[in-house]
């Protein structure tokens, strides 16, 4: 769903990322229900009846979807305005579009942004991972996880801004807005106060939601669309494998600190400073 964006949003040229970023944030809403369930749930609506409304619901969708679908190549809308000061100072460089795929895979750009990446969903996966423990351990009763659920989604109201940043300010700057607020996650997670922690749960669901529209997006603009499908799911795929060390470091939180997490969190506040380089980078080259 998320590469069909890039090729949709190619239809408004004007507001690509804006456009992407907008279906971004329907596709993460829908996330919240997960919680609706849950509260339904609660009040007496068995599982096989919230999965059974489930169904139904989807199945209207799938059939207004038939409806809608175009009968005929639909081409992209003619560019209506001047690019803005802004804009004009980008640095489009589109040499790496006609590259060969593994040139695209050794290129300096892939690489640093499938690091950047991998290490963001990392830190991602392991506080939402650890979270209920953590939690547990400041003294939450089931509220504060539950909060966090209703939360995490919630952050896809930013994806409009992000989106605008995009398009008319380049990718540095949410780069290092992921960057920033992955940091914050990790720092707000080291001190035991359960309240602080929605401000918590905020920035995290800020980064999920920032740290994909920017990555995804900037491997359309550097590679184009040709490759844009492999080179992207290659750059996941990687990600997927390194947040597979959550399993390993949440062992040795357990292991060796009595399931005290701080020092994991203070590693991963650390961690993501040399990660400036890259954010920096592309604001250096108005990219």
């Amino acid at each position: 769903m998320h590469l069909s964006f890039q090729h949709l949003a190619s239809l408004w040229p004007d507001n690509k990322f804006m456009v992407i970023s907008l279906m971004s944030t329907a596709f993460s809403l829908s996330g919240l229900i997960f919680p609706a369930m849950q509260v339904a749930y609660i009040v007496g609506i068995g599982l096989r009846t919230n999965f059974i409304i489930y169904c139904i619901v989807f199945c209207v969708f799938l059939a207004g979807s038939s409806f809608i679908w175009p009968d005929t190549t639909v081409s992209p809308l003619p560019s209506t305005k001047p690019p803005s000061e802004s804009q004009a100072k980008r640095h489009i460089d589109r040499s790496k579009w006609t590259l060969p795929l593994k040139q695209q895979f050794l290129s300096f750009e892939w690489l640093n942004n499938t690091f950047f990446t991998a290490v963001n969903v990392l830190s991602l996966q392991l506080y939402v991972g650890s979270a209920s423990d953590q939690l547990a351990r400041m003294g939450d009763d089931g509220k504060y996880i539950f909060a966090l659920s209703i939360i995490g989604p919630c952050g896809a109201v930013i994806l409009p801004v992000s989106g605008w940043v995009l398009d008319n300010y380049g990718f540095g700057y949410p780069y290092l807005a992921s960057n920033v607020t992955a940091q914050f996650v990790f720092f707000f997670a080291m001190f035991h106060l359960l309240p602080l922690q929605i401000v918590t749960f905020v920035i995290w669901a800020i980064l999920r939601s920032v740290l994909f529209s920017c990555t995804y997006g900037y491997v359309a603009h550097t590679f184009g669309f040709k490759s844009f499908g492999t080179l992207n799911g290659a750059s996941l795929f990687i990600s997927g494998i390194v947040s597979f060390l959550q399993v390993p470091i949440t062992k040795l939180v357990l292991t060796y600190f009595e399931g005290e997490h701080f020092w994991m969190n203070m590693l991963f506040f650390v961690i993501h400073f040399p990660l400036y380089y890259w954010p920096y980078y592309l604001w250096k080259h108005n990219v």
